[in-house]
C-alpha cells in the first residue's frame, strides 16, 4: 500500500479513461491503507464502538454463541484484543492463535450460521466506518466506477464486491 498513483500500485491498471479522473482519490495520503479492513479509525455499530471493520467482522464469528468473548473486540471492553487489527484476526481464524499464543479459549467456537451472515456483517461494518467518518467517503467515493480489490502477499487479489456496494451507496 505504498502511497504510489492510481493505477501505479501492485496490479492496478487503468482503463481508456486514464489517471486524470483519479486526481483527486490521490490526493488523499494512504489513500488504499483507509479503504482497507484494518484501518485504524473506530467507528459505532451495535452499540459498540470498534476499532476497525476487521474487529466487527471477527467478533461476529461468536456473536450467538459466545457474546461473551464477542464483546472483547470491542473498544468498549478495553481489551489487548480491541486494540489490534491483528489479533482480532487471529482470533477468529480457525487456530485462534496469535503468534503461537492462544487468544481464542478452545471452548468458544465460530457460531455455526455464521458463513450464512458474513456478508451481511461486512457490509454494515463498511456502512458504518464510511458513514461516520467524512474523509473516508471522500475516499471511497473518489474511487469512481474503479473496481476495488484488496491484495494479499502471496494471494490473489479478490474483488471487494461490498466495499463497491457500500460506494454506489453513498
Amino acid at each position: 500500500s505504498v502511497d504510489k498513483s492510481p493505477g501505479k500500485g501492485t496490479g492496478e491498471t487503468l482503463g481508456s479513461e486514464g489517471s486524470d479522473i483519479y486526481k483527486t482519490l490521490a490526493s488523499f495520503k494512504s489513500w488504499r491503507k483507509r479503504l482497507d479492513n484494518t484501518w485504524e479509525q473506530a467507528f459505532t455499530v451495535d452499540g459498540s464502538k470498534w476499532l476497525t471493520v476487521e474487529h466487527y467482522y471477527q467478533a461476529n464469528k461468536f456473536k450467538k454463541g459466545s457474546p461473551e468473548f464477542y464483546s472483547t473486540f470491542s473498544l468498549d471492553s478495553g481489551s489487548e484484543l480491541s486494540k489490534d487489527p491483528a489479533r482480532a484476526k487471529a482470533a477468529g481464524e480457525k487456530s485462534g492463535k496469535y503468534k503461537k499464543e492462544l487468544i481464542r479459549p478452545k471452548t468458544v467456537k465460530i457460531d455455526s450460521d455464521f458463513s450464512e451472515r458474513e456478508t451481511e456483517v461486512l457490509e454494515t461494518a463498511l456502512r458504518s466506518k464510511f458513514t461516520q467518518h467524512e474523509d473516508l467517503k471522500d475516499i471511497l467515493k473518489a474511487t469512481g466506477n474503479a473496481t476495488l480489490q484488496q491484495y494479499v502477499r502471496g494471494s490473489d487479489p479478490k474483488i471487494s464486491y461490498s466495499l463497491m456496494k457500500i460506494r454506489d451507496e453513498l
